[in-house]
Order: C-alpha cells, then sequence, then structure tokens
C-alpha cells in the first residue's frame, strides 16, 4: 500500500520537546499519545554522504568529539539516568556507535548509530538499513545546554567520519508526532522520502507505507532480535 505524497507533519498534535508546558502544548500531547495509542507513523528522512561537502558547525559551548568507549560508559549514564547498563553494553558489542560530545569530563550530547538490522520498537519491527546507508538514532542533548549548537556540530562530525568511512547515506526515523525532531533534521538537511505506518490489532498489526515519488524504502521485517544469543532487544526509540 503506496502512494506518492508530501510527508510534512502538521505539528497539530505532538510529543512534548522538553520547553515550557501550557494549556496548549498539554492538550497536543495528550492528543499525540492518545492517537499513537493505536496508530504509529515514522517519518523516513534520508541525508547523502556522496560527493558533497558537509559544512562545519562550531558550539556556542567548548566541546569535544569521540566515539564512546566501553571505559565511558559511567560518564554515559551519569548523563542518560534512565539508561540501562546492560543495553548500552550490548549496543556496543553489536557494533552499535556512539558519538559523544564532551564538556570537560562530561557527556552533554550523543547519538547512536547502526548499519545491517536493527529493532525499532515503537513500530515493533526491525529496518533492514541497505548496504552503504547508516542509521541514526536515539540523539539526546542535555536539556539545560539545548539551543548552544551542540547537536549540529557534532551531528556535522558524525557525517564527516561516515563519508570519510565511505559511507553514502545517513538515514534516520522520526515519529510523525515528534515534531520537533523532524524540524531540527530537516534544518540539518535530511529530507523526508516517505512513512511507515502501524495500526495496532490484537495480533500482528497492520503495516503499510507511503512514499515521495520516485523513492523506495527499506524494509520493515520480522525477525529476530539480534541479541537473541542474551540480554533484551535493543535499538531506536520512539523519541528517534
Amino acid at each position: 500500500m503506496a502512494s506518492p505524497r508530501r510527508h510534512r507533519p502538521s505539528g497539530l498534535l505532538r510529543f512534548s520537546d522538553g520547553s515550557k508546558s501550557t494549556l496548549r502544548s498539554k492538550f497536543r500531547e495528550l492528543g499525540a499519545r492518545a492517537l499513537t495509542f493505536g496508530y504509529r507513523r515514522m517519518l523516513f528522512m534520508s541525508y547523502s554522504l556522496d560527493d558533497v561537502r558537509i559544512p562545519v558547525y562550531n558550539a556556542s559551548l567548548g566541546v569535544s568529539f569521540a566515539a564512546l568507549q566501553p571505559r565511558d560508559i559511567d560518564a554515559y549514564l551519569r548523563f542518560r539516568q534512565n539508561a540501562w547498563r546492560s543495553d548500552i553494553e550490548q549496543r556496543l558489542m553489536h557494533g552499535d556507535r556512539c558519538f559523544v560530545s564532551w564538556s570537560g569530563k562530561e557527556i552533554v550530547d550523543a547519538c547512536w548509530t547502526a548499519t545491517g538490522l536493527i529493532y525499532v520498537p515503537y513500530m515493533r519491527r526491525f529496518l533492514r538499513i541497505p548496504p552503504g546507508s547508516v542509521y541514526s538514532y536515539d540523539s539526546y542533548t542535555a536539556p539545560q545546554l539545548r539551543g548552544r549548537g551542540i547537536y549540529m556540530a557534532r551531528n556535522s562530525y558524525t557525517a564527516r567520519v561516515h563519508q570519510s568511512e565511505g559511507l553514502s547515506r545517513s538515514i534516520a526515523l522520526v515519529a510523525y508526532e515528534n515534531y520537533s525532531a523532524w524540524l531540527i533534521l530537516t534544518r540539518s538537511g535530511l529530507k523526508t522520502l516517505g512513512a511507515y505506518h502501524y495500526v495496532r490489532t490484537p495480533l500482528e498489526g497492520i503495516y503499510w507505507e507511503t512514499v515521495e515519488a520516485g523513492q523506495t524504502l527499506p524494509p520493515l521485517v520480522r525477525e529476530p532480535t539480534r541479541a537473541m544469543t542474551g540480554g533484551s532487544i535493543i535499538g531506536a526509540t520512539s523519541e528517534s
């Protein structure tokens, strides 16, 4: 089930972006939560790394960038206090990478990347990442430091690393109701190529996709978890 259409979220119903809450924003979030209990959409976004000059951005705060190492997990857990050590260890063990922004000895921003196959809990399916593409997920900046350009600077660094490694495209999934994240990614140069749809039913659910003209989306598939050798399912969150 696919039909060409413009995939631009309206923002009428949206998840909270962490900013100051108002009565209007509370109604928007309640509406979004009610809708997505039974019907979910994720926008497929793409940024070409082929033969492009990736702009370099500087944050207004002194930060440095690096891939997360096992010895840095304690610092990551201070940064993401709701994260589980076992999940982070499994992500690293399965080859996912986390690019972090350091301010002194503390992590203030991070984003995970993966290739191959990734579980997307929000859609209850696996995304088969095409060869040459790298998937970004679970991006997060410390709330008190948002608006200081850290995300843009780290995102540029990550894209340049991937380009230097010969990867041709960076991709991401964003919930239709995650309007703020969609705006940020769009301003970062990502284009929305289509959407995955999921209607919850008592059994397996109903899935379909819609695409922009001339585009195709990689499949969402039912497959065993990559972590079936031990531990819990890992992958992208609904906040991606």
